[in-house]
């Protein structure tokens, strides 16, 4: 990994020259260094000085600029070229930041990786490692004049002898140096039904589960093939949780109680029969709160790795919250819902909330009756268990 933050912006510029220098034609850099905001204007003399050396040209002008301002350059780019260098400076400078995985969980997976043998199984090496690779291998069985340093390496000290370890072999490679796309690629790649199946698979996805969980990310089924698990790595972001704390619903029981813990912020804790109702707790996404956005929230919930699982369980979970209310037009309501509705909108199937608290009061009303205490609410759920 990279040093001191000098170091790392030293490297950032260097990617950045060497990106334009290698995709731009001379006459051209000038006006793709306005474009990314390296420079304002295109002055009288600048092509001339880029075409004596695009690098040199591009560096100069990216001397004042700060890390931010870089990083942002080089994110731009990379919208637009694919430059296997750019993409892991700026992964590696964004390593640790909300959102991206670290070199400590990127360790740990390669060394549980070496529990595996053969790495991709039936699948061929070469094209499991060309998933974040920089350069495209290929085997020396496929005939050519000339082979890199790195392919004479996998082929003499991986395949014809076992002096690397799957770690080793990995390290040599690339990965911990490779862009996050490409090691979330990879991870897919491990995962892959093709590669590997049943036990083998769904142990594999439990422990890189245990290892990702801290960065935000798990492995989650999405679909299937032949019958088979389809895992893809999605990052969960969670926000920072203050602006639904209190969107209490779902009870199968005893009336929560709970306390006003900040005026100022409405911040409400429950202190008592928690676990008799349901709290989302993330930041609702700002095209509105669908199905599978509390699908995802179940299932981060309830640590449940299969999507589908996580649909039926949650489903079950608030059916029976509302036949609770003895209310057969409600029950009606929600069963029918998702019966007209959920063929026709799939993914963007608004979520129905069911028993939602909209009125909070630390009695319910058979304890305000048995206190002879006077309604507080209009409307207010009184049942407990």
């Amino acid at each position: 990994m990279m040093g001191s933050k000098q170091a790392q912006v030293q490297r950032l510029r260097d990617a950045i020259a060497e990106a334009i220098g290698s995709n731009v034609k001379s006459y051209n850099v000038p006006r793709v260094c306005t474009k990314f905001g390296i420079q304002d204007v295109v002055k009288e003399g600048d092509a001339d000085e880029a075409h004596l050396s695009k690098k040199t040209y591009v560096k100069k002008r990216l001397l004042d600029l700060s890390q931010h301002e870089l990083l942002k350059i080089a994110i731009a780019m990379l919208d637009e070229y694919e430059d296997n260098e750019l993409s892991s400076v700026v992964s590696i400078i964004n390593t640790g930041e909300p959102g991206n995985i670290s070199q400590i969980t990127r360790r740990g997976i390669i060394k549980l990786l070496n529990n595996y043998n053969p790495l991709f199984n039936d699948v061929d090496l070469y094209e499991g490692l060309n998933t974040f690779t920089k350069e495209n291998l290929t085997s020396s069985s496929n005939i050519r004049f000339y082979y890199s340093s790195l392919e004479k390496d996998i082929e003499q000290h991986y395949i014809k002898n076992d002096d690397y370890t799957n770690e080793e072999l990995l390290k040599r490679c690339g990965i911990l140096e490779c862009s996050q796309k490409n090691f979330l690629t990879f991870l897919e790649k491990m995962l892959d039904p093709v590669v590997r199946r049943d036990t083998e698979q769904e142990k594999l996805a439990a422990k890189l589960n245990e290892l990702l969980r801290p960065d935000g990310y798990s492995a989650i089924i999405t679909a299937y093939q032949s019958g088979h698990p389809v895992y893809a790595l999605r990052h969960h972001e969670k926000g920072v949780k203050g602006n639904v704390k209190n969107l209490i619903f779902a009870s199968v029981g005893a009336k929560p109680e709970f306390i006003l813990t900040d005026a100022i912020n409405n911040d409400v804790v429950i202190t008592h029969h928690a676990d008799k109702c349901l709290v989302y707790d993330e930041i609702p996404p700002p095209t509105g709160l669908k199905w599978d956005d509390m699908v995802g929230w179940w299932q981060r919930r309830e640590n449940i790795i299969d999507s589908g699982e996580a649909r039926n369980s949650l489903g079950k979970r608030l059916l029976r919250s509302v036949k609770m209310t003895g209310s057969p037009g409600e029950v009606l309501i929600f069963e029918t819902y998702f019966k007209r509705f959920q063929k026709k909108y799939s993914r963007n199937l608004p979520a129905l909330i069911p028993q939602v608290y909209l009125h909070l009061d630390p009695l319910s009303q058979k304890e305000r009756e048995t206190l002879s205490k006077p309604r507080a609410l209009e409307r207010q759920r009184g049942f407990v268990e």
